[in-house]
């Protein structure tokens, strides 16, 4: 199986030598399909996700706090609401810049507004704090694209009163208590929840505020009053989390010594999984669950292309030795 051809791969070291030749045609053309296909959400996220594989490559990456440690890391533009991936990027290391990278700014700044370039106007995008800083936001607000974010306190260009320096007893905040800082488009909040929780936007004004609420520490839910910048964030930020979720159902990620052939897993599970979005989204009265869309989808595929032997009445033997129920294959058609 191949994506390109070997013949006229560039050789390492050459100023066009890329680490995801292999598959780089099906990168391009997925993330193509992606975004034409796609219903887009008013409420888009940009997170990372990991791609396992323990093999020998010079851009698998270690992330020890990630439940997946060993592995390639995905930039990923996903709806917020349904887990629709729009467009993915492969991160091949340091020293990667990607196109149309500006390198006076950081890494989180370039991922974004790649991923950005074809966000309509007047969405709402959200990002976590490895991502988010002043000129982002900026810059985001000039391509009329709003923007929310947790930011790190020792992030440049931020108030002192949002940095984590020593402040006398009367400047700190009691729980649920917050303090806000608007330089026009950007609104910074740090507002006190079991810790303080600091958010720039582009999206909400500084006074807005909404009823949500807490677990407390006997466990009854408490309804406190927060900021609404960082409700929307919270309810904003797990697209990429959600499309993860469908891609640890139903995995169908093999071992593999070559890098590429995971990637390519990636790519077949988030193919399959944007097709059940998108099938669930146009098919509003006959809903499937994703476990049935598989199914379905697999007999599809391998329909008149194999025979099957006939069955006792008793069912379907395998070597395991386990039975499959006449009533499983009457509703899956056995």
């Amino acid at each position: 199986m191949h994506c390109n051809d070997n013949e006229t791969e560039p050789l390492r070291g050459s100023t066009d030598y890329d680490k995801l030749y292999k598959v780089r045609p099906l990168i391009t053309e997925l993330n193509k399909v992606y975004q034409s296909e796609a219903c887009n959400s008013a409420i888009q996220s940009i997170d990372e996700c990991m791609v396992k594989f323990k093999g020998r490559s010079s851009f698998r990456q270690y992330m020890p706090k990630k439940p997946i440690k060993r592995g390639f890391k995905i930039w990923a533009r996903c709806d917020a609401k349904t887990g629709f991936l729009y467009q993915f990027e492969v991160y091949t290391g340091k020293g990667w810049h990607g196109l149309n990278s500006t390198e006076n700014e950081g890494l989180g700044y370039n991922v974004v507004m790649r991923l950005c370039n074809n966000v309509l106007s007047n969405t709402l995008v959200a990002f976590d704090n490895f991502f988010t800083g002043c000129n982002l936001m900026e810059d985001l607000f000039d391509k009329n694209i709003y923007a929310v974010g947790t930011v790190r306190s020792n992030r440049k260009d931020l108030p002192d009163v949002l940095k984590n320096k020593k402040q006398p007893k009367a400047m700190k905040l009691a729980k649920h208590e917050f303090v806000s800082v608007t330089a026009e488009p950007i609104t910074a909040i740090k507002w006190m929840d079991t810790k303080e929780v600091t958010v720039l936007s582009t999206a909400h004004q500084p006074r807005d505020v909404m009823m949500v609420k807490r677990t407390q520490k006997d466990g009854s839910r408490k309804e406190v009053l927060c900021p609404k910048a960082i409700a929307s964030y919270t309810l904003s930020m797990g697209g990429v989390d959600l499309f993860d979720h469908f891609r640890s159902s139903y995995p169908i990620s093999r071992k593999s010594r070559k890098y590429w052939m995971r990637l390519l897993f990636f790519m077949f599970d988030a193919s399959i999984i944007n097709a059940y979005i998108s099938y669930n989204d146009s098919h509003v009265a006959t809903i499937h669950s994703h476990r049935d869309f598989r199914l379905r989808l697999a007999r599809a595929l391998i329909d008149n292309y194999t025979t099957r032997k006939g069955h006792a009445q008793q069912g379907i033997q395998f070597k395991n030795k386990k039975v499959v129920s006449l009533e499983f294959q009457k509703k899956y058609d056995y």
